[in-house]
């Protein structure tokens, strides 16, 4: 029977499968509290900012009810389609709404306690304290309080607990619970004069004072002009720009506040301010080719509300967004564009900034949780940001009138989330999120994945194509060669064929640049012993270490272990340790031996780590400082240079041997996108390609640009053995730190999941890599046909999943559930 008391269910910012009731005190009972944050207590006094989502009178069965202990918000911190959103994602990826709301918001509104501890009394302490005891008392008595990280740090003990629940059983401290926030606004200082000084006859007498203190008379000097004081109208002055100007110190800057002729002030500073540029540019006119694929596109959105736009790389899909943009901007609705992965296109943002200047708001996992804070606090006030720009993440943003969402190279894989959890697809909640707003989607790319060509093929999406470079250039020459041959003949450079080394010498003598394509980092793969065979792996992960040569570390690329190399085989004994296989690093350093009269960079994970590394590299390789560009996969994503001549691959068939039904479909999109680089501006470009199997059906594909041969060989294989876009995948991991654990639970789970869908699942089976920061893994696929419903397919492997982890046998067991895997 429904309870008098009102209650509230909330989503809580944990990894806890449901939502969560509390109990509304009086005082709060007239508020509107659904989509505030509400603070609250679990797990004991643990405190927590949960978000409200519903309201009634049903007291939960299992449990008592704790009251909410404070409202956050003034009004709705998240709006009900959000929250809709939000629900979604956790429904149908697997995931709790804990954690997608751990995914969403900054970490400045996910505000949890910390504890804190204070002293009670200082009378009657214990002279048999322990040494550490005594310091911690100390250190309370000089001070309110102290964090535990604080007084870990103090004791500098392994145990620092010990000491705490020592004092609290004595009653000398007590602990409690204190709601932090990690958000810190940033303060900018800013010089002004003081009221003694504010007229000109008055800031005579500052001069006199000055009269032998040179160095601070020109600070003084240098502020008035930054102020244009003698204007009448003031203009704020930035203590750094001050210093800058003047070239002075800041002792000389306080010698003038003490004796009060200037004082400092403190003001909040906009960080997003560094995003921010002016629009410069006017959209340009369309070519006849891309008129025609806009008008498409706008056709077709009146029978599909998603479109996807094929068109060859460097056929000018972008500013086909533009005008769409625009269009949709002067409708008075918002956009949200999205890319792969942000920190690596920095020239499509210069782009969108040169065009639409501070309308821009810029989303991705190199800004700081501070910057992500502020965008947010910007989307939730009067005036927000027109257009977002932005990573797979940024489908959470909360944008108040979506109109268009458009989704550049949708096919690329980096959309997808892998850990943790929720396992989203951005491009696939980019549409339901468009759908839920009535707003029109565009998906671009010049190798569209399958499962988009398919719905584009058999009618759920429109389909546009724009099947000319802009400009009329013609696509890049292309060059197999045979790398069997050219070992055997002994007609290579280190990992070049001479064919591609003297292309190289004839490109960059006329001035133009080279990419080198190679996908994989470091300076080799792994290290083998000559006589013994014996290879270094890591102590966590079921792979080899790679050598980086620059660090002089051998690393592991899945858990990021590392140790210095070895000097002798610890197996054998023996001195001769072999380098094997290349990476990005050894093909810089073997380009670099070969062009010493040329300048060499590398563009990969370890040389781009810096929250500006990849703009810095991209922008010194556009201005012609560099003329060799060595890279892994990154360059192949929204890189578009006018020089750049040549494009050589160096291993194009490397990745057909991973076992994956998508190894054909990834090695064809990494081909074409890359070659894509050469001769984009001015004159045909040209591709090398280098590879064991050149006669390789996808390898051919790739060097004629055939996207349609590889779209009809995909879905005749696809269909013949079962994959999507035939039907729904499920990709079901069981883990542990004991591989017998894992093998006999991954057989037990196997067992419970056919009782229900049969030969729909396959496996267990190790993955290639078997083992992963300490956990060994077992993987079964389960296969949904197109028309199962897939919310009772979710509901039927939850409770299944939930009788496995009953047992007591397997409670400890891991089990990830990715929807959709890739």
């Amino acid at each position: 029977m429904p309870s008098t008391k009102s209650y509230i269910d909330v989503i809580l910012p944990l990894a806890v499968p449901n939502l969560y009731t509390y109990e509304v005190p009086e005082n709060f009972e007239g508020i509107s509290l659904i989509g505030r944050r509400v603070i609250v207590e679990f797990g004991g006094t643990k405190q927590y900012s949960a978000l409200v989502v519903k309201k009634h009178q049903n007291a939960p069965k299992h449990y008592v009810a704790k009251p909410i202990l404070s409202v956050l918000d003034d009004i709705s911190f998240i709006r009900f389609n959000d929250l809709d959103f939000w629900l979604w994602i956790a429904r149908y990826y697997f995931s709790s709404p804990g954690e997608v709301m751990l995914a969403a918001l900054p970490a400045g509104f996910k505000l949890a306690s910390e504890s804190r501890i204070a002293l009670r009394s200082q009378e009657e302490i214990p002279s048999e304290l322990s040494s550490s005891g005594h310091l911690l008392i100390d250190a309370l008595s000089e001070q309110p309080f102290l964090t535990l990280s604080q007084v870990r740090e103090l004791l500098n003990v392994k145990s620092h607990y010990r000491v705490v629940h020592e004092l609290m059983e004595q009653g000398i401290i007590e602990v409690f619970e204190s709601i932090r926030s990690t958000y810190k606004p940033q303060l900018e200082t800013y010089i002004q004069l003081t009221s003694k000084y504010i007229s000109e006859e008055q800031l005579q007498g500052a001069f006199d004072l000055l009269n032998r203190a040179p160095r601070q008379l020109e600070i003084l000097m240098a502020y008035l002009e930054l102020s244009r004081f003698f204007s009448g109208t003031l203009v704020p002055v930035k203590k750094s720009e001050l210093l800058k100007k003047s070239r002075g110190s800041g002792a000389s800057l306080k010698g003038l506040i003490n004796k009060n002729i200037i004082k400092e002030s403190k003001k909040t500073a906009d960080r997003l301010a560094a995003y921010h540029t002016q629009a410069s540019s006017a959209l340009f006119q369309l070519t006849v080719a891309q008129e025609k694929a806009y008008q498409d596109i706008k056709d077709q959105w009146k029978k599909n509300d998603v479109v996807l736009l094929h068109g060859v790389t460097s056929s000018g899909k972008t500013e086909i967004f533009f005008k769409l943009i625009r269009e949709t901007l002067d409708k008075g609705s918002q956009v949200l564009y999205l890319l792969p992965e942000i920190a690596l296109t920095t020239q499509i943002i210069d782009r969108m900034q040169q065009k639409f200047g501070e309308n821009v708001g810029v989303f991705h996992s190199r800004m700081s949780q501070n910057e992500r804070y502020e965008l947010w606090m910007k989307m939730r006030s009067d005036q927000p940001y027109p257009v977002v720009l932005g990573a797979r993440s940024s489908v959470f943003v909360p944008i108040q009138n979506l109109g268009l969402v458009i989704v550049d190279e949708e096919h690329d894989s980096s959309f997808k989330q892998f850990d943790p959890a929720p396992r989203y697809h951005g491009r696939d909640s980019a549409i339901m999120l468009a759908k839920m707003r009535g707003a029109k989607v565009l998906l671009g790319s010049a190798t569209p994945s399958v499962e988009s060509m398919y719905h584009a093929k058999t009618g759920k999406y429109g389909l546009v194509s724009l099947t000319e470079r802009y400009g009329g250039i013609a696509m890049p020459e292309v060059q197999l060669i045979d790398l069997r041959d050219s070992y055997k003949r002994k007609k290579m450079k280190g990992s070049l064929s001479f064919d591609l080394a003297s292309e190289m010498h004839k490109v960059l003598k006329n001035g133009r640049q080279v990419i080198l394509f190679q996908n994989r980092r470091g300076f080799s793969p792994f290290i083998q012993c000559r006589d013994c065979g014996w290879s270094p792996h890591c102590e966590r992960c079921d792979v080899s270490l790679t050598y980086h040569k620059f660090l002089h570390r051998l690393k592991c690329h899945y858990c990021g272990f590392e140790q210095a190399p070895y000097k002798l085989c610890p197996a054998c004994g023996s001195e001769h340790l072999m380098l094997k296989g290349q990476g990005t690093e050894k093909i810089e350093e073997e380009v670099a031996a070969l062009f010493p009269e040329y300048q060499v960079a590398r563009m990969d994970w370890d040389t781009t780590r810096g929250k500006s590394g990849f703009q810095k590299l991209i922008n010194r390789f556009a201005a012609g400082d560099i003329d060799i560009l060595v890279g892994t996969q990154m360059v192949t994503k929204g890189l578009d240079f006018e020089r750049v001549k040549l494009v050589g691959i160096l291993q194009a068939d490397q990745s057909l041997n991973i076992q994956h039904y998508r190894s054909n479909e990834r090695t064809f999109q990494q081909i074409a996108q890359v070659s894509g680089r050469a001769g984009r501006k001015g004159e045909q470009g040209k591709v090398i390609i280098q590879a064991f199997k050149p006669e390789h059906p996808i390898i051919q594909m790739a060097a004629r640009n055939n996207f349609d041969a590889l779209y009809e060989l995909e879905f005749k294989q696809r269909n013949q053995y079962v994959y999507p876009p035939f039907v729904s995948l499920y990709e079901i991991s069981v883990r542990h730190r004991e591989r017998d654990k894992v093998i006999q639970g991954a057989m037990d789970l196997g067992k419970i999941l056919r009782k229900d869908f049969g030969n729909r699942v396959l496996g267990p089976e190790f993955p290639v890599i078997a083992k992963v920061r300490n956990f060994y893994i077992m993987n079964m696929l389960l296969k949904i046909e197109k028309g199962v419903s897939q919310r009772n397919v979710k509901v039927i492997l939850h409770d299944r999943i939930a009788e496995f982890k009953a047992r007591p046998a397997t409670n400890a067991i891991r089990v990830v559930v990715d929807v959709d895997s890739i």
